[in-house]
């Protein structure tokens, strides 16, 4: 049978083109496909934070039923620009917290917007006293207005005298002086006391209010916040304090929250705002 050229050229040619149309469909349908997975999982990875309803003006008392809302945000957008908003499990925590600027609608909610100052309240029999304590001795900066600590001072022990007898002390001057850098070292070891107990935190540097999470992670915290405490006490324990010094050194130690009955051991939110 002879077989027709151009026949065969045109079958050629649709095989070639059915080819390639299949190819197009595929990577058409992969490439569907894959943008879909790729926004199913940016819409299940997703992070609740705290948006405004309505403008807020500084010095606002927040109330969340009127003032906030529950936005989702996701992951990605969460890490690189919304670090900082108040999440949703803190909408009670915040109730009654004061605005330190205004807020605009539809923004979030920002640790920065809350302010970061307060009274402080002093009942007629205490007094407020800062002591100078940092890094680990300052439980490491996660400290915060209106935790309760307590007070354990760390004194190096005395060595015992070794001044010898018939012995000019100009001459001895020198073994004194160095025995005297060995003990404030702690050569002997130290010896410890509870001083104080539950006592209550009212600044942690200059910051007098804010949440821990805000607190510890802002730039630049050590710096702005300083090496002191200042702390709520009795004119007696005021005295007490106030008589520290040469090489005793002070180390605070946290005491747990104070709860009400019913409060969560593991609530999310429990001490995440001083005051």
């Amino acid at each position: 049978m002879k077989i027709n050229p151009i026949m065969l050229v045109v079958s050629v040619v649709l095989g070639v083109l059915a080819m390639l149309l299949g190819f197009f469909y595929l990577s058409a349908n992969r490439d569907a496909v894959a943008a879909q997975n790729t926004q199913q999982a940016q819409t299940e990875r997703s992070v609740e934070i705290l948006t405004v309803k309505r403008e807020l003006p500084a010095d606002h008392k927040i109330n969340p039923e009127q003032d906030l809302q529950v936005t989702a945000v996701p992951a990605t957008t969460y890490g690189e620009f919304a670090q900082q908003a108040v999440k949703a499990s803190e909408r009670e925590v915040i109730r009654g917290k004061l605005t330190g600027s205004a807020v605009p609608m539809g923004a979030p909610l920002m640790y920065a917007h809350l302010a970061a100052s307060k009274d402080i309240t002093l009942a007629p029999d205490r007094r407020a006293i800062s002591i100078d304590v940092s890094g680990a001795d300052a439980l490491q900066g996660i400290l915060i207005p209106g935790d309760r600590v307590d007070i354990i001072a760390i004194t190096p022990k005395q060595p015992e005298q070794d001044v010898q007898a018939g012995v000019p002390l100009e001459d001895q001057f020198g073994a004194i002086m160095n025995r005297a850098i060995e003990a404030g070292m702690g050569k002997d070891g130290f010896e410890t006391e509870i001083i104080l107990t539950e006592v209550r935190v009212l600044a942690i540097g200059d910051s007098l209010s804010g949440t821990r999470r805000y607190l510890v992670g802002r730039a630049g915290a050590t710096g702005a916040r300083g090496n002191t405490v200042t702390l709520d006490v009795s004119k007696d324990d005021a005295l007490k304090l106030a008589a520290i010094g040469g090489t005793t050194r002070l180390r605070l130690v946290l005491c747990p929250p104070e709860r009400d009955e019913g409060d969560s051991l593991d609530s999310d939110t429990a001490g995440s705002l001083g005051g």
